[in-house]
């Protein structure tokens, strides 16, 4: 099932996101921009850990000169969620 974010990328972009999720990524980095215009901010970047070697994957990363600031984007629009709401159930 197409969620309805990927219809709106679609429909912003012209083309299909290739794997699930991403849409919402790349238009959640758009409007960071949008927002903070003299600021950096890439979509899907890979981080080490600070204190392990472990590799994490960061949705928006938004990078001025004295912070970064990541953030991780989910799209519920598919299984009909909502935001804080439990996804999982046993």
């Amino acid at each position: 099932m197409t969620s309805k974010i990927d219809i709106l990328f679609e429909e912003l972009f012209g083309f299909k996101p290739k794997k699930s999720g991403e849409a919402y990524e790349k238009i959640s980095a758009a409007v960071m921009k949008l927002l903070y215009k003299d600021s950096k901010v890439t979509h899907d970047e890979k981080l080490k850990g600070e204190f392990s070697d472990t590799l994490y994957q960061i949705d928006v990363m938004l990078e001025d000169e004295s912070k970064k600031r990541m953030g991780e984007a989910k799209d519920y629009t598919v299984k009909g969620a909502k935001v804080g709401e439990q996804i999982f159930k046993s």
